[in-house]
């Protein structure tokens, strides 16, 4: 093989890995944008409903925001996440596997503490031409299930706004009920004897 074919071969390694690299930085801005959209709406309507002195929220606003709050996080949580952990371990994968074959080509190979994590990712070294496993080493065809640390960060932060949201209404809710139990002017009957006026008047009959 003559340096121009290795010189090609190189150029074409580092526009493949750097082709991975921008798709992972690409999904990753997507994924932060969905989910800062989805805190700054549930942040909007806690703040909204705290706001909206005007509006009196009933125990149907209570469900229907708690119902509309859970699709939203199962949609969120069972298939938008999973979806992108998928993809990014895709991509990651494919960025070593590039990576390891421009490294051979190159001569020069990372030492093995700064090297991928031991994640059974496919390299040069465990693969064949045809991009089937060849035996060495772990078996990169599988992979990991669950949901990345930052995912199920950023699923905590959403499960979290929504609670401020629903549990905005519900206080509103509450303090209506507070104020209609307690309302100036109502009159309780103790006994028969006692008669007790919320305007601090307290007659004996």
């Amino acid at each position: 093989m003559n340096g121009d074919d290795v010189t090609w071969q190189v150029e074409a390694y580092s526009k493949l890995a750097e082709s991975a690299r921008d798709r992972f930085k690409s999904r990753r801005e997507m994924e932060w944008r969905v989910s800062l959209a989805l805190w700054s709406a549930f942040g909007a309507g806690f703040v909204g409903v705290l706001t909206a002195r005007s509006w009196e929220p009933s125990w149907w606003d209570i469900l229907g925001a708690f119902a509309l709050s859970s699709i939203i996080i199962c949609i969120y949580a069972f298939a938008w996440l999973p979806y992108l952990h998928d993809r990014g371990q895709r991509e990651i994968h494919q960025g070593i596997y590039w990576e390891s074959h421009l490294q051979n080509k190159l001569g020069i190979h990372l030492p093995q503490y700064a090297g991928p994590p031991a994640n059974n990712c496919a390299t040069a070294a465990n693969t064949n031409a045809d991009g089937s496993f060849n035996g060495e080493g772990s078996d990169p065809r599988k992979l990991h299930g669950g949901l990345h640390r930052a995912l199920w960060l950023q699923l905590s932060v959403t499960i979290f706004f929504a609670c401020l949201f629903v549990g905005a209404i519900s206080s509103r809710v509450a303090f209506k009920m507070t104020n209609e139990t307690t309302a100036p002017g109502s009159r309780v009957l103790i006994e028969g004897n006692v008669e007790i006026d919320s305007v601090s008047k307290i007659k004996t009959k």
